[in-house]
């Protein structure tokens, strides 16, 4: 399913159940986002025993604000014996600086009861209300701030990084911003030194593309994923 019109129009529609306002578009990217990593994640077939945990209700709980991960839903899987959970925009403690984030994206190993730290592998979800309006400057250096006080870059969950580098699809082969607008103005070969890239055009075209890698590891754009990395 792309981000297409149905989808903005059920957007735009939409009213939170609390107040009676409309829930903005950018809310509904994100958590569309959340579900097409979910999509990615199970199809990796090394991957198994998915379940939805959090809470114990009968039913699924997210957030449409950044709230503490214990208060909400989210999927857990296997991968070579250890447990990881994919967390939608909930806290994350940082591993070495006192602080609180919240990535949209978040597969956090679940050693942690809350889950609020040992990020794996994050992206934050950017709506465009125009297509052709790029990612800031700012957005990107404040991901790759993020991106380096959450993740430690632990050796044991390097065989998980690289199974997604591997088998991921191609938006969720590496931490990143994903977007329907375009591409930052930032250099490609900077974002590959940093381990992040941009996903533009997420959801909306046969034209999607990534950056970040080196030209001569980069998929023909006509194919699928456009990124910000090369």
């Amino acid at each position: 399913m792309r981000w297409g019109g149905k989808l903005r129009k059920l957007a735009e529609l939409s009213e939170t159940s609390a107040k009676g306002k409309k829930v903005a578009q950018d809310y509904f990217f994100e958590f569309w986002c959340f579900i097409k990593a979910i999509s990615a994640f199970k199809a990796i077939e090394s991957t198994n025993a998915w379940k939805r945990a959090g809470p114990e209700l009968d039913y699924a709980v997210w957030p449409l604000k950044p709230g503490d991960p214990e208060n909400f839903s989210h999927y857990e899987f296997e991968y070579r014996d250890d447990v990881y959970c994919v967390h939608p925009g909930v806290s994350a403690t940082p591993h070495s600086y006192v602080g609180d984030y919240a990535p949209d994206i978040s597969i956090r190993q679940s050693a942690l009861p809350e889950s609020r730290g040992a990020v794996v592998a994050m992206w934050d979800a950017k709506y465009r209300a125009t297509i052709t309006s790029r990612l800031a400057r700012s957005e990107v250096l404040t991901f790759l701030t993020e991106r380096e006080l959450l993740i430690a870059d632990d050796p044991e969950d390097q065989a998980l990084v690289d199974e997604l580098a591997k088998n991921a699809q191609e938006a969720f082969q590496l931490s990143g911003l994903l977007t329907n607008g375009d591409f930052s103005t930032e250099d490609g070969a900077f974002l590959k030194t940093k381990k992040i890239q941009e996903v533009k055009s997420f959801g909306t075209s046969n034209q999607q593309e990534k950056r970040n890698r080196d030209p001569s590891m980069e998929a023909p754009k006509s194919t699928a994923t456009a990124t910000n990395s090369a």
